[in-house]
């Protein structure tokens, strides 16, 4: 393709990708959005970095992530058995402990609430890290139902 004038094509093009990456991160789990969450916590304001340098990680990485999904997850009874993925948002805070858990997207009421109470039951995490700084900050993690 031919370059248009003043570098255009080429804004398209990085903007297009920059797009790809949003959607990428949300997708698989990262967080996207460059602004601080300010939360209120037993009347403290505390802030919640959104991009970060080192993200937050389950104790052992994502092999033991997956282990601790196969081993607490369970087929909710009385249900039809239905592939998909539930997506929850968690804030994992300075400490490595996890609040503010709700659901993003759903797929059934009680897939929803096992995906609930298995995050809810996870440990604590490795906290995020900026400048050098353990900070709190909102995570997006899937579930695979199958």
């Amino acid at each position: 393709m031919k370059k248009i004038k003043d570098g255009r094509y080429i804004f398209v093009n990085f903007c297009l990708m920059m797009i790809f990456f949003v959607i990428n991160d949300l997708v698989f789990g990262q967080t996207v959005q460059r602004e601080l969450e300010v939360y209120k916590l037993r009347n403290e304001t505390v802030e919640c970095v959104l991009i970060i340098e080192q993200q937050p990680e389950f104790p052992g990485g994502v092999a033991a992530l997956k282990k601790f999904l196969s081993q607490n997850l369970a087929t909710p009874n009385n249900t039809k058995k239905i592939n998909g993925k539930v997506f929850v948002s968690l804030v994992v805070s300075v400490d490595g402990s996890l609040r503010d858990i709700s659901l993003v997207k759903g797929l059934h009421s009680a897939y929803d609430k096992e995906a609930l109470r298995v995050v809810k039951a996870m440990p604590k995490w490795i906290p995020a890290v900026q400048s050098g700084k353990t900070v709190s900050v909102r995570y997006y993690q899937p579930i695979e139902f199958r």
